[in-house]
């Protein structure tokens, strides 16, 4: 088994697995400003900079949540090289991908960071706006709106927007926020139709690809962005009855049932909420401290170990946790987790 470190440098120097543009060469694990460079100039050289919001609030992120998104993106291209379950599936919607932009360099690389880069970019709105419900927040900010669901479950179509107010209403104060995923996919969207938009119409080469088939791939990491922070709950919890009042009960699931993400069918969400979820810098912090878990796949399965107590039961705690609403085989064995795919 190799160290999360290790496997995080030994990725940055595989240019290949997960440098989509040719002048990316920032290392993020050399310091805090460079996690945060890595960022920003990642998105700098797709075009999606100008006049985006999102990377605007890039300079008002905390260290630690800079190290998360960096880290989600170099977990999740680690996952995708190595476990074949979820190679396969994603690479059903990449060829599909491919076939609609032929003209496009269409790779895991480039979907992945436009999910991992751009997945936490609302959380300046979520800190730092507020808004009298859903219809209130996109007042005057959205032309083009985010519909036509792809690369999740149906039910986050009909949720979301109640999923918002009930954020805003509860009577939670950690809660009471405007959710940092819906305003960043929605936001995200509108976006980028509007750079594309102006590419098209600029004439002026830029050494990039702007095929308006292309906004199918910004819709599926939009919906992906939209629907990763709305929690699901379990009959008989707690918030039962609140999520019922707040017309979620969508996001109920039975006791007996397992998930309503599939990884066969929401590929590229699956991978997402999973890696957001195992994420160890939201246990460990630094990138120091990654050297002290190790990982390794087994086939289709996942096996973390530490030997920190301290941190261990923090961190397994968390990962057990998708035993309610993602993944249903995960074994925690003296100081191993095994989590299969």
């Amino acid at each position: 088994m190799k160290d999360i470190l290790q496997i995080y440098k030994e990725i940055y120097s595989d240019k290949s697995k997960w440098r989509y543009y040719s002048k990316m060469n920032i290392d993020p694990f050399n310091s805090d400003d460079d996690t945060k460079e890595f960022i920003t100039r990642f998105i700098e050289l797709s075009g999606k900079a100008q006049e985006n919001p999102l990377y605007d609030n890039i300079s008002k992120l905390d260290n630690y949540r800079v190290r998360h998104i960096v880290s989600t993106y170099f977990l999740g291209t680690y996952l995708y090289f190595n476990v074949k379950q979820i190679k396969d599936s994603i690479d059903i919607v990449i060829k599909r991908f491919k076939i609609q932009n032929p003209e496009s360099k269409i790779e895991f690389s480039f979907i992945w960071f436009l999910i991992c880069l751009f997945h936490d970019l609302g959380y300046s709105i979520e800190n730092n706006e507020e808004y009298k419900n859903f219809d209130d927040f996109i007042n005057g900010k959205v032309k083009y709106f985010l519909n036509e669901r792809v690369g999740v479950p149906a039910l986050y179509e009909s949720v979301y927007k109640d999923y918002f107010n009930y954020r805003l209403n509860s009577k939670k104060e950690f809660l009471r926020k405007p959710d940092h995923g819906i305003c960043g996919g929605i936001i995200l969207f509108n976006k980028l139709n509007e750079i594309l938009l102006k590419k098209q119409k600029n004439k002026k080469s830029d050494g990039l690809s702007w095929n308006q088939k292309l906004i199918n791939i910004y819709r599926h990491a939009s919906w992906v962005i939209l629907s990763h922070n709305i929690f699901f709950i379990r009959k008989g919890d707690d918030d039962e009855q609140v999520y019922i009042n707040n017309n979620l009960k969508a996001l109920i699931l039975d006791k007996t049932e397992t998930s309503k993400i599939e990884l066969k069918k929401h590929s590229f969400l699956f991978l997402f909420a999973l890696v957001d979820s195992i994420d160890p810098i939201k246990t460990f912090g630094t990138y120091k401290n990654l050297s002290k878990l190790k990982c390794s796949v087994d086939r289709n399965t996942i096996i973390l170990e530490t030997n920190n107590s301290n941190l261990r039961t923090d961190y397994f705690k968390k990962v057990m946790d998708l035993k309610r609403w993602l993944i249903s085989d995960i074994k925690e064995i003296n100081n191993r987790l095994k989590i299969k795919i």
